[in-house]
This record gives structure tokens, sequence and C-alpha cells, in this order.
């Protein structure tokens, strides 16, 4: 199993079985790091764009974002 977050992951300690990457999924190093341990049989994601209160702005960061996964 792998794990990708941002932030550090709020856990005690990581279980052996998780491998964890800290960064965006989405940049050119974790993309490279995120292949070499695949293939996957599924992929759970909860990505969200950091929200700013503009109800026009967070819809477009959102739709943004769904166009990259």
């Amino acid at each position: 199993m792998v794990a990708v977050d941002l932030n550090d992951l709020e856990l005690n300690s990581i279980p052996s079985t998780v491998t964890f990457f800290k960064g965006d999924a989405f940049s050119k190093e974790l993309k490279e790091k995120l292949i070499e341990n695949g293939p996957y049989n599924a992929i759970i994601s909860d990505a969200a764009p950091k929200t700013t209160g503009n109800r026009t702005v967070d819809t477009l960061r959102s739709e943004q974002l769904a166009e990259k996964l």
C-alpha cells in the first residue's frame, strides 16, 4: 500500500505495509516514485484543493484538480 499526502500522516506509527511519500502527487518526482511502486489494483483519493471561501475560485480549483485525476 502506498500513501501520498502534502502533510505528515497523523499516526503514532506507520504500518510496515505502508510506503508513505510526502509531497504533491502531481509533481514529476512523486509521479516517478508512484510508477516505480506500481502497478496498483485500486486507487483511493481524498484529494481536495485549498479553499478560499470564494465560490467561483473554489469551484474552478475543484474542476482543475478533477481534470488532473
